[in-house]
Formats: C-alpha cells, structure tokens, sequence
C-alpha cells in the first residue's frame, strides 16, 4: 500500500490563548508528569479544536511552533535505557537538546532518585561544542546543522 499524501492546516493555532516567555518565570515546568500519544494526523485538528479551551501556547517572537531534535547518551550497553525499562529507581538520563530555531543547545542531566523529585540540572552549550567523549544514541539533523 503507498503511503497517502495529507496535509494539515495549522492556523487553528493562531486562536489559541497565547503566553510569551516572560509567563514562564513562575511556572513549575519541572515538576510535571508528561504522557506520550499516537495519533492518526488526520485525528489532530479536532484535537486541536478540543483542547483550545484548556490550553494556551508558547509564543516566541511570533513562533507558535519550535523545532528541536534531542540526542539521548547511554552506555555501550545501554545501561540507562535498561534502568528506565526496568523501572529502577535511582537512574540518570543524559540528554542534549537543540533548539534549531534559535541556535540554543543544552546539555540535561535527569536524575531519578528514590524519594526525590526528579533533578534536571542543565548546561548551556556552545552551538560549536563538540561532545566527541559521549556515544549518542542517534545524531539528529537540527544538532548536525549547529555544528555538534
């Protein structure tokens, strides 16, 4: 079977309730719990259209939407993804994140320990720097295109 052409009007997003930057400085962004969803794309404008009243989005510098590509570091064998999969309790992520649109990248490192909120100390990373002494997990386009 080929694979279907379908494409997808995004100006609903331009009637959202909007909240810049500035906004955030008293959100607990760090504290929160995320879910992860597959959805068919043709599901995702009556989504939208359901979540309008509960939501508002990130607006920066006129950009509702922000490409970022993360590069997740592990072990040659892959000793945090086990530690996750298994459930164990004190783990750590490591994690670079490219912002593409705005020539950020941040180093994260998650950790997970027992009786304690998760801690996600961050360094800012030059968009030059290179992480040649980490194995990454896969390299990612945007990160390519900032030089790492």
């Amino acid at each position: 079977m080929g694979a279907r052409s379908f494409s997808l009007d995004l100006n609903i997003l331009n009637s959202f309730n909007q909240h810049g930057l500035d906004d955030l400085k008293n959100a607990k962004l760090m504290n929160r719990v995320d879910s992860k969803f597959l959805l068919p794309m043709a599901q995702l404008p009556l989504l939208l259209k359901d979540l309008k009243p509960h939501c508002s989005l990130l607006n920066i510098n006129g950009n509702l939407l922000a490409q970022y590509e993360n590069v997740y570091y592990d072990t040659p064998e892959f000793d945090f993804y086990h530690q996750h999969h298994n459930g164990k309790l004190n783990r750590v992520k490591v994690r670079r994140r490219c912002y593409a649109d705005h020539d950020l990248a941040f180093l994260n490192l998650k950790l997970n320990l027992i009786n304690h909120a998760p801690k996600k100390p961050e360094l800012k990373l030059s968009p030059t720097m290179k992480l040649s002494s980490l194995q990454p997990l896969r390299r990612s386009s945007a990160c390519r295109n900032l030089g790492h």
